[in-house]
């Protein structure tokens, strides 16, 4: 249904001679249906995940970097979601922390404790 909904929201963004949306494209990223449009001084795109629909915006210069730092996160996430045994040592991975920085968990080893919390509502 969610990628149903998303064709039709594209495509009525295309015909409708009011829209402020231009130049459409259609890409296919990591397997995945992109709907590319420009409009109102932005890059958008349009795509869908499991059962979630993104739409994501950004500076024309900027867009492509944007795209595939989605879809990478996405494959970080894939890679992430591997069950870890009880004490077994959890694998390195890297965040952007609060202030927009990256940090990597082998950072912290044998210096402090870490705690995780992963908020479905955030993803």
């Amino acid at each position: 249904l969610t990628r149903e909904q998303a064709e039709i929201m594209a495509d009525k963004m295309v015909s409708n001679p009011r829209s402020p949306f231009h130049d459409p494209e259609t890409l296919n990223v990591n397997k995945t249906k992109v709907y590319k449009f420009m409009g109102m001084g932005q890059v958008h795109y349009i795509f869908c995940r499991e059962q979630l629909a993104y739409w994501i915006s950004s500076p024309p210069a900027d867009g492509e970097k944007l795209l595939l730092y989605c879809f990478n996160m996405n494959r970080k996430k894939e890679t992430m979601s591997k069950k870890i045994q009880v004490n077994q040592e959890a694998p390195n991975f890297s965040a952007i922390d609060n202030d927009g920085n990256e940090i990597q968990l082998s950072s912290y080893r044998g210096n402090q404790h870490v705690l995780l919390v992963f908020n479905r509502g955030f993803t």
